[in-house]
Parts: C-alpha cells; structure tokens; sequence
C-alpha cells in the first residue's frame, strides 16, 4: 500500500510546494469554536466533546489506542497502521512532515479509510519546526489526530513536551518515524511490516508492539477488511504475546 505519489503535485491545502515556499512559514491552526457552522453558538465543552469521544480509539478486538497520548509507529508498513487508527476517528486530522514528504502524499489513496476532506497538512522546513507545529496540533481542541513524520524519533524531552500537549488537547498523536526510535515518553511504539502467507494474499501485516506502558506487548498479524459504502475495519488473523 502507498499513500505517496512519485513527483508531488498539489498538496491536500491546495497550495503547490512552490506556493507554499513563497507563503506563510506555517498554517494557522483551526480552533473548535472555527469549526460550527456560521450562526450556530454551541458551548465549548459541546464541541471538544463531539470531536473528542470519550472512548479510546478501537484498533482490533481486544486492543484499542488511548486518547491524550501519544503513539510511535514505524517500519515498513507504518503507513497502513497509521490510515487504520485515522479511519476509527471522525473529526480533523494535521498531519506535520518536511516539505517534501508533505507534498508527496495522495489524497485519493487515502479514500478509502476516512475522507480526505478531514486532512489538514503542514509543511515544513526542519525536525524543529516539525516539532512545533505537532505540539501545537496536540494542543488545539479543535484537532482529533495529529500525525508528524519524523527521520529519528523524538527525544525523551521532545515527547514529555508532545505527550503534554495531547494530554491538554485531548487530542492523540501518531509519531511515524523513518528511521530509529529514541527512548521516549510515547504510550506505546509499533513496528509494522507487511505480512508474508503462502496464499500470496494482498493486504496483510504483521504489527508487533515493542512498548506499552499500559499492558502487555504482542505480536498480531491483521488485514483491512472492506464493508461496502461503511468505513472498512481491521480483521486480526493470528495473535502471539511478547
């Protein structure tokens, strides 16, 4: 699966990298209050509530993915684990990454998981910008998700700062890391491959996770099963524990 295009066009805001480079160095972040249709007040504590269910976010049986926390991913197929945790959502989505990446993902890849229209991007020029921006996407009320693609992930003082803000923004956050991981302040870190069966079926991974500081670490191979017109779900096919 890839949710990237070769040469990068037009990103998801509609501002080519070009127009971007000339443009503000960062994107105005939407408060909750921005998000109401124009005429209707509604108390704040009603909108983060409809943007933030109280339930964690349901990954497969048995397994789901706090809230106000942040949450490392890598490996091969991070990309998938990364798209699944987005579709179990429902409000607006940041993702945060260098100019280049940011302009390299596809929208369209990503319609059949969850509506593009949700994706807000940010581009930036360095790991600390990158930072930032994530920290202040966590923060916001009006964010369900935030995503930030990092080469090595964040330090243990980068991440208590991250694990901060998703913790005061109600928000949870998804670090896909590149490279190597760092000892950090994340709940949980995943590495995620695709999965190899003798069938030769398309679609399958294998997620382990290595870290979690609020149960046991395992190891599970899963599938993205469709359902129709309705968001798809991940299907578990085997489970080991650590």
């Amino acid at each position: 699966m890839s949710i990237r295009v070769q040469e990068p066009g037009v990103i998801e805001s509609g501002i080519s990298p070009g127009a971007a480079a000339r443009g503000p160095k960062h994107l105005s972040l939407i408060s909750a209050a921005e998000l109401m249709p124009e005429g209707r007040e509604t108390p704040a504590k009603s909108i983060t509530k409809a943007i933030h269910p109280s339930r964690n976010i349901p990954l497969f049986p048995g397994m789901t993915l706090a809230r106000s926390r942040v949450h490392e991913v890598m490996g091969r197929a991070a990309d998938g684990f990364i798209l699944s945790v987005l579709a179990a959502g429902s409000g607006p989505i940041i993702w945060t990454g260098r100019q280049g990446r940011i302009a390299s993902l596809c929208p369209l890849a990503m319609n059949g998981f969850f509506d593009p229209a949700r994706l807000v991007t940010t581009a930036c020029i360095s790991r600390k910008e990158i930072l930032w921006a994530t920290e202040q996407a966590l923060r916001s009320r009006g964010t369900d998700m935030v995503v930030a693609e990092l080469t090595q992930g964040p330090s243990l003082r980068e991440s208590r700062r991250l694990q901060l803000a998703a913790e005061a923004g109600r928000t949870l956050g998804l670090i896909l890391i590149e490279r190597g991981a760092q000892s950090s302040a994340a709940q949980t870190r995943w590495h995620c491959e695709p999965a190899s069966n003798p069938n030769n079926e398309g679609g399958l991974w294998h997620w382990q996770l290595l870290k979690n500081k609020a149960g046991q670490r395992g190891s599970w191979q899963v599938k993205w099963k469709e359902r129709g017109s309705e968001t798809g779900y991940v299907h578990m096919v085997s489970a080991s524990s650590a």
